[in-house]
């Protein structure tokens, strides 16, 4: 049954919302998907009746081309010069619409604190517009979670002997939540807090600790979700190593000694496409935010 077959009708681009078909999850793939081709489809018919789009709407089609990681989002309530605020489900960041005078720019702000500023030709303009940054960090930090303290925590346990833990803030816009810079005797560390989505837009958390010469020394990865929610890997199959069946901390300890040019190759699981794919971007994440700091990134 083609059960959203003109559930539409009626609707223009200012009115039409999200619409769940019934019997679907809030978080419907297929409900997502559908309204988005309806979205697309009522943009293109106003610029082909010859009219324009207000530059709000180019400005939030923006977003997950800056942000890839910004996909899943819910509007957050909005004030002074935010005419749209957006909370990703997973907390790690936000994205703003706002107006400067007659100007419309797109505010970025991920979990540690970082901002970004763009034009609706998708130009970063952050330097010419801090008051617009100051108001979105501002909102953004009123509104997100803290991560650092339960990271340090959870670094606590995994790396014993873990001195001059300090907060690192990066200018990278993806799932990491929290960074943190320390040392085991007289070796540097640094540690990556990871928020991807699974199942149902499920955030999972996974730590990961990566040296100096940039290789995971160890991971932890929590809330995951295997199977639809069973939390261990009964059989991992062809797509984790030679082993027909194994463990799930196996599973984390496998990542030791990956690097950001080998983990692309690694840790996909048969049958648990979602999981291991959000895991291994997750990864790829933590790298970019390693080689961030490397390069003298936002500190």
């Amino acid at each position: 049954e083609k059960i959203l077959d003109n559930a539409y009708n009626g609707k223009t681009l200012d009115s039409a919302e999200l619409i769940i078909a019934a019997g679907a999850s809030a978080n419907s793939a297929t409900s997502k998907a559908y309204y988005a081709a309806v979205e697309a489809a009522l943009q293109a018919n106003v610029l082909v009746s010859g009219g324009e789009l207000d530059p709000s709407i180019a400005l939030k089609n923006m977003i997950t081309t800056i942000a890839p990681s910004y996909t899943e989002m819910v509007e957050a309530e909005a004030s002074g010069n935010i005419k749209k605020a957006f909370k990703t489900v997973n907390e790690i960041g936000f994205a703003y619409i706002m107006a400067e005078g007659e100007e419309s720019l797109l505010a970025i702000v991920n979990a540690m604190g970082e901002c970004k500023v763009y034009d609706v030709e998708g130009t970063e303009v952050t330097s010419a517009h801090e008051a617009i940054a100051t108001e979105a960090l501002a909102h953004a930090t009123a509104n997100q979670t803290a991560f650092f303290e339960s990271f340090k925590t959870k670094l606590d346990k995994m790396m014993p002997g873990a001195t001059e833990m300090a907060a690192v803030s990066l200018d990278t816009f993806n799932t990491v939540v929290s960074a943190i810079s320390f040392k085991v005797e007289d070796a540097t560390y640094y540690g990556f807090y990871t928020r991807p989505l699974t199942y149902d837009n499920s955030p999972m958390d996974i730590y990961t600790v990566i040296d100096a010469n940039g290789a995971i020394v160890k991971q932890d990865i929590t809330n995951i979700l295997f199977g639809h929610g069973v939390e261990y890997l009964p059989v991992y199959g062809s797509g984790y190593g030679d082993s027909a069946s194994s463990t799930y901390t196996e599973y984390e300890n496998g990542f030791a000694g990956q690097t950001g040019s080998s983990i692309e190759n690694y840790g996909m699981i048969s049958g648990a496409t979602i999981s291991s794919t959000a895991i291994r971007n997750a990864m790829k994440d933590a790298f970019a935010s390693f080689e961030s700091i490397q390069k003298g990134g936002v500190q």
